[in-house]
């Protein structure tokens, strides 16, 4: 007696509940079977296992146009693109996204999550020298700010070594219409960087920046507000209104003071006592903030001109950029107090922020 082959599919009719893990079950048991899919759903189409595989060989294998797809198989374009979706949930084709920074992506999104950060950067330093560190910290911040960057923004720019390794590795030109802003005023004996690091971003944009002509410390309060009277100082800081945008450096002051501000030798040693018995571990916008994230309310506050407390909350992106040991309790702080709520460091400082 001879036994005929079957030729014909099996036909799976699916309720609505197990049908598609069934039907990949038989797949699997069953390799050499064809199989018909039936769904029971009124806006469920019937479709062809063996059809499935060969739009999606045709689409994915051989990269043709979905119309082409379409064309050679005598099928709709919309068809061929419920074909591909159905090939999805079946599970008969899968994603696998090849990420050659699988390690430090985790740690971003670990910190992210800790923190609840718009967003972490972290930089791989193969010797760990901080110049090679801001380098690569200004690098990741620099390729961030090319992705959301759109017209109508308003970036401010603080004082930092960092965001001036930032600044540099944008590109020469840059085609957005935006506006820059000098968020802290100058030093004289650190060569105006704020005011360079202004200039530097703006003439990247093609534009007249909003520079803050004002030093960053005066010796009292009397002459703060005879500065912040000026109508020009006026304008600039109706700007900070503006910012939706900040690049700020986040300044060491414990254990080792070494931030700009402290650099700047604005700082009278009385302040640098009072700051000390604050219990302030860092700077960021110009201002000094505890283990906490709290801003510390001292005299300093008194004579130095910078962007106000009360505007920081209500910038939309704060880019925090800082790496290193020596920072770790001032970039805690910052993250901890959300006065930066977007983070780029080193992959050391990640790790002791995710410990804590």
């Amino acid at each position: 007696m001879t036994m005929k082959m079957r030729s014909s599919p099996i036909g799976i009719f699916d309720s609505g509940i197990g049908g598609l893990t069934v039907l990949r079950a038989l797949k699997e048991s069953l390799p050499n079977e064809k199989f018909l899919y039936l769904g029971d759903n009124l806006d469920m189409e019937n479709f062809d296992i063996d059809l499935i595989t060969k739009v999606c060989i045709l689409k994915y294998k051989e990269k043709m146009q979905q119309k082409d797809i379409a064309r050679l198989l005598k099928l709709s374009t919309a068809k061929v693109t419920r074909i591909l979706q159905k090939a999805f949930e079946l599970e008969l084709v899968q994603v696998n996204i090849l990420d050659m920074r699988n390690e430090v992506s985790k740690l971003e999104s670990d910190l992210e999550k800790k923190f609840g950060l718009k967003r972490a950067m972290v930089v791989k330093s193969q010797n760990g020298a901080n110049d090679d560190i801001k380098k690569m910290i200004g690098r990741r911040i620099a390729n961030y700010l090319l992705n959301i960057l759109k017209d109508k923004d308003c970036i401010g720019i603080s004082h930092s070594s960092t965001v001036k390794e930032c600044i540099q590795a944008l590109p020469m030109r840059i085609t957005k219409k935006v506006e820059v802003v000098q968020m802290l005023g100058g030093s004289y004996n650190l060569t105006f960087e704020g005011l360079d690091a202004t200039k530097e971003m703006s003439d990247k944009f093609g534009l007249t920046p909003h520079i803050l002509y004002a030093p960053l410390f005066v010796d009292n309060s009397s002459i703060k507000i005879a500065i912040l009277s000026d109508s020009s100082i006026k304008k600039t800081f109706e700007y900070f209104n503006n910012i939706n945008i900040a690049i700020v450096g986040i300044g060491s002051f414990y254990p080792i003071g070494s931030s700009t501000i402290f650099r700047s030798g604005g700082l009278f040693n009385k302040e640098i006592t009072e700051l000390q018995r604050s219990g302030v571990v860092g700077d960021v916008f110009g201002h000094f903030f505890n283990t906490e994230g709290n801003f510390c309310s001292t005299s300093v506050e008194s004579r130095i001109i910078t962007i106000p407390v009360e505007n920081i909350p209500k910038i939309e992106y704060r880019i925090g950029a800082a790496g290193g040991e020596e920072k770790f309790d001032a970039i805690h702080g910052a993250i901890k107090g959300k006065l930066v709520n977007i983070i780029a460091t080193d992959e050391k400082t990640c790790l002791r922020l995710l410990k804590t």
